[in-house]
């Protein structure tokens, strides 16, 4: 049985419900109103719900005449037992139905989630790969600077000590590895900012 009242909470405007439950067994209820009248509308809607005992239900409906219409309604459908089991059909289809499709939606559910994660995924392995090639862009470029400068400083060193042009090329050559071509092209390159 579940009560509601409506309450409103010290300063606060917006109403709200608390519920309270309260369990009531039947059968002790049954052997409290054995010998007893039915007094309150409480105990009208309990003995509704406990007893079915003919004395009981007339006692009821003679204070109580709304009851009468309940118990009128429940001999219906007992006296119909078609109406019931078409009635629980279509309950049990209807079950059937909204079972089938929160499954669904639930299955829907986790497809999104699953493809907003490999969105996720994605986007996170492109901006890895991304970065991986600036940093090894940068590594090259960064070495080849070195480099480049480790030849012009071989050259320059050389050229301090007074070796001739092609001994100059010839060591830079064995050094670094580069060819003759690349060699006097950096020794140019090495002339011309002196010059400037």
């Amino acid at each position: 049985m579940r009560i509601a009242r409506s309450a409103v909470s010290a300063g606060i405007t917006k109403s709200f419900y608390k519920i309270i439950y309260i369990f009531i067994p039947f059968d002790i209820f049954r052997e409290s109103q054995q010998n007893k009248s039915i007094k309150k509308k409480l105990d009208a809607w309990l003995t509704l719900l406990s007893f079915d005992e003919p004395e009981k239900i007339i006692a009821l409906v003679e204070k109580y005449p709304k009851f009468r219409k309940i118990y009128e309604e429940g001999c219906e459908i007992c006296r119909n037992p078609e109406r019931v089991m078409e009635m629980f059909s279509k309950e049990l289809y209807e079950l059937d139905k909204n079972t089938v499709q929160y499954m669904i939606d639930e299955m829907q559910d986790t497809i999104d989630a699953q493809k907003e994660m490999i969105n996720k995924m994605e986007q996170e392995k492109e901006k890895i790969l991304k970065e991986n090639e600036e940093a090894q862009r940068k590594n090259l470029a960064q070495m080849q600077m070195e480099r480049e400068n480790a030849i012009i400083g071989t050259i320059n060193l050389l050229r301090t000590m007074n070796v001739p042009e092609e001994e100059i090329i010839q060591q830079v050559c064995g050094l670094h590895r580069i060819d003759e071509e690349q060699a006097e092209k950096y020794y140019l390159k090495l002339l011309h900012t002196c010059c400037n």
